[in-house]
Order: structure tokens, then sequence, then C-alpha cells
């Protein structure tokens, strides 16, 4: 009886853990061309998990709307590798809020973005490495460090399938309209007190 109590306890210290992130706990960057906030999760996890922390912390796993942002988050997850403490550029990925839904995997209008926006921008990869789709139902970018280049996206079904190959998720935190507005307005009172 003990031992199942010890056992217990530890389980739930460990969910405390890996469950409890807050906004605070994480790292986070600017893009300066949309005002978006970006983390990296904090652990590694199948892609599941990645999109409850990103909700947890108030966002979802990024969603990418151009070329330009494409570019940000793979600059932005440039030392995040499936191996901790490895630098093997084929691992260099990250999850994506992108969730096959139904229908013909290789077309866009199959998948669906967790935040809910229209897919204005899709950039499945081809390489001499690997081809997609690779049978995953959920998507990760290729970062600046990645063996086939950057910015490509790919499913492979063993990064959700396989602890040993799961990478971290990239967080995308939008700020709310009224916080941009107070802000303006806190900006303009600053003007208007020099004067």
């Amino acid at each position: 009886m003990k031992k199942i109590a010890t056992t217990a306890m530890i389980v739930l210290m460990v969910n405390s853990i890996v469950y409890g992130y807050t906004y605070s706990d994480y790292s986070w960057t600017t893009n300066p061309a949309n005002g978006h906030e970006y983390a990296l999760t904090l652990d590694y996890s199948n892609w599941t998990q990645a999109e409850e922390w990103a909700v947890e912390v108030g966002g979802h796993l990024a969603t990418i709307n151009d070329e330009s942002e494409n570019a940000f988050v793979a600059a932005f997850i440039k030392d995040s590798y499936i191996t901790p403490g490895t630098a093997n550029p084929a691992m260099n990925i990250a999850w994506i809020g992108l969730e096959y839904i139904s229908g013909d995997v290789t077309s866009s209008d199959s998948w669906e973005w967790t935040s809910g926006e229209s897919i204005t921008f899709w950039q499945p990869g081809i390489s001499p490495y690997y081809a997609f789709p690779q049978g995953g139902i959920h998507m990760y970018i290729d970062g600046i460090n990645h063996i086939d280049g950057p910015e490509k996206w790919n499913n492979n079904w063993m990064h959700d399938d396989l602890s040993d190959y799961y990478p971290k998720g990239v967080i995308e935190i939008v700020p709310e309209p009224a916080t941009l507005l107070l802000f303006g307005f806190g900006g303009l009172s600053l003007i208007r007190r020099k004067r």
C-alpha cells in the first residue's frame, strides 16, 4: 500500500511539473513583422502534447501565414533538435499547428490550423532524403540547420509515435487587439506628456 501511495505521489509531482507551465516559464521572441510572440515548448513531445502546452499559456502551435513568417519560424528553431544534446542537422525540426483532417494528404484543403485560421501558405517538403507525405497526421517545420535545407514542412509519422524522435513545438501567441490598442494609447500619452 505504501508503495502504491509513493508511486501515486511521484506521478502527481511529474504531472504538475510537466503540465504546469505558465507564460513566464518560457523564453519569448517577438516577430517584428507581425507582433506575434513565439517560444519553443520546454520539453520534447508528440504533437498533441505540444499543442496542449501551447493552449495552457494562451496560444497554439504556430500558424504560418506567409513566406516571411515561415522563414522567421525556421530561423527561430535553429538550435532545436529531436535528440537533446546533439546537433544532428537531419533532426532540426519543430511542431507547427497543422493537423490532417481528411482527404488527399498532399492538398492543403485536407489540413487545418489549430488556431482556426485559414491556410494561406503551403510549404510541403520534397528533398533527396524524404518526400512529402510520410504518413503522419501532424506537420513539423525544418529549421535552418536541417540537412535538407530550411523551411520545408513534413509529416513523418515517427515523430508522433516514437518518443526517441519527438521534437519540441513552436508556440505562437497572437496579442489581443485590445492589448495592442492599450499599448498604442500608452505611447500616445507619453508623447503628449513630453509637450
